[in-house]
């Protein structure tokens, strides 16, 4: 709807009349009822542009104090995830099961090199004993980290990127209290293996 000009003769004749409220006024001229309460809490929003600060614009002090501040929240992200992983028995079954195939790897590595340094034609002729001995464990060293690799991939490191991605979403109250009871337990842990010592003495 539009707005009707002020300067046409319908409206002259009602100013010079005293009729008011004929003509509506902008929105530009709108004022708030009231002012907020003392108890109302007013929240500016801010773009996610606006919240970070433009590094051009900082000082060298202002830029390492932001790098600093970025690495202590990696870090506390970092620590938070490590104690969530060690939680998890899920997690902690999946890594124990690739840190035992990554064991087994270089120890068919190991056996392979022990073989040939034994026998030193071992590696050149496969028809030898050594030789068989030695491809054999080659074969089975590169199936167990390549193996581990893959198991990695595609069963540890969902878990370890839906924690990553929890922690992320935590307030730092959140991880300061996570990390706060994982330390409690752990003194709790010293102080009765402290006590069982003592109880075998």
């Amino acid at each position: 709807m539009s707005q009707r000009n002020p300067n046409n003769d319908r409206s002259q004749k009602q100013r010079t009349e005293g009729v008011s409220g004929m003509t509506r006024k902008g929105a530009s001229r709108a004022k708030p009822v009231s002012q907020a309460g003392s108890t109302v809490q007013v929240v500016e929003r801010r773009s996610k542009t606006r919240s970070k600060a433009n590094p051009a614009t900082l000082s060298k002090e202002e830029k390492k104090e932001l790098k600093r501040r970025e690495r202590d929240e990696r870090d506390r992200v970092t620590v938070v995830s490590n104690i969530l992983q060690r939680q998890d028995p899920a997690y902690a079954g999946l890594r124990r099961l690739w840190w035992i195939l990554l064991g087994a790897g270089l120890a068919f590595t190991a056996v392979s090199w022990i073989c040939m340094f034994i026998v030193p034609g071992a590696s050149s002729d496969p028809g030898t004993p050594m030789g068989m001995a030695a491809m054999v464990c080659i074969i089975l060293a590169y199936v167990c980290i390549i193996g581990g690799f893959i198991f990695d991939w595609v069963k540890v490191r969902p878990i370890r990127r839906k924690i990553e991605a929890t922690v992320a979403g935590m307030t730092e109250k959140r991880m300061q209290q996570i990390v706060d009871d994982d330390f409690r337990r752990e003194e709790e842990a010293r102080l009765a293996r402290e006590q069982r010592k003592r109880g075998t003495k």
